[in-house]
């Protein structure tokens, strides 16, 4: 290392110290990617789904990537009761729960454009494994050309409604946006965007006074999400869908495993932050 390179490494050290000692103590990194020709290398994705078979999901003759987004085609697979049959179930691993935490993805997917039966769901997901977990999702309904926010749910591989839906009409090529969201008290609430220029609105919200099926629902997040994952995956929901699904962002503040992939020829410091899996990445590369 020359007195240059020397030089410059313990700035960049310094400059770590300098941020560690600002940063408030609950700082969680927020994970975005915006699938631009791939999958974000810093984002710790994964495929695996316990209980699924296969427990890797990952089938690669089914999604690609376009400048701008992530496109998933429709598999004949569900994770309904025992059938565990799920493909391309991508999801992060979540490590620390903030307490004013949300997650949230946009996507295109005009239902209009295929012929088909049965419910098919474009799922935003939070799971344990392939018996137990929650979906709130995009879905056209059987035997009518209208589209909605619905949810499931379930527990010990019984399959349950999740206790809300709402109709948003036709099926449209706009971008939809489903968010996630919950905060001190406990609460979950569930908004919505259909891309119509209205902007996020509320469905509904989760609380621990919900009982049926809405107090099930409730309980897979009332239990906490470390350990559990939160992702996206396609259903046929018992269907013949043959049209795709373009994913163009997911974000979180939930902790995450660190997947840092350095530049070539980069120098990489990492400094670790207080929340765990968050971390500072600073980076220089090599003069050419």
């Amino acid at each position: 290392m020359t007195l240059r390179h020397r030089s410059t490494f313990f700035a960049l050290a310094a400059l770590g110290c300098l941020l560690l000692a600002v940063l408030p103590l609950s700082a969680h990194a927020q994970v975005v990617d915006n699938f631009s020709g791939g999958l974000n290398p810093a984002v710790p994705w994964r495929w695996d789904v316990p209980g699924n078979t296969p427990l890797n999901t990952k089938d690669p003759s089914r999604y690609g990537f376009t400048a701008s987004a992530l496109r998933m085609d429709f598999p004949p697979s569900t994770l309904f009761q025992t059938v565990n049959s799920a493909r391309n179930v991508l999801n992060l691993a979540v490590t620390q729960q903030p307490t004013d935490w949300f997650v949230e993805t946009s996507f295109v997917c005009n239902f209009d454009s295929v012929n088909f039966n049965g419910f098919p769901q474009v799922n935003f997901s939070v799971f344990s494994d392939a018996d137990n977990y929650f979906n709130y999702h995009y879905v056209r309904n059987a035997g009518s050309n209208t589209v909605g926010m619905s949810s499931n749910v379930e527990v010990a591989g019984a399959h349950n409604f999740g206790g809300f839906s709402a109709g948003t009409g036709s099926p449209t090529a706009n971008p939809q946006t489903m968010r996630i969201q919950g905060n001190a008290s406990g609460s979950v609430t569930f908004l919505y965007d259909t891309g119509n220029g209205a902007g996020l609105r509320t469905l509904t919200t989760l609380t621990g006074t919900d009982t049926g099926v809405r107090g099930l629902s409730y309980s897979l997040f009332a239990s906490g999400l470390v350990g559990k994952r939160v992702g996206v995956y396609l259903d046929f929901g018992g269907g013949n869908v043959r049209n795709s699904v373009f994913f163009d962002r997911f974000a979180t503040n939930l902790a995450v495993p660190i997947a840092q992939v350095p530049e070539p020829g980069a120098v990489t410091l990492f400094l670790g932050l207080a929340a765990p899996g968050a971390a500072l990445l600073l980076r220089r590369r090599r003069a050419r």
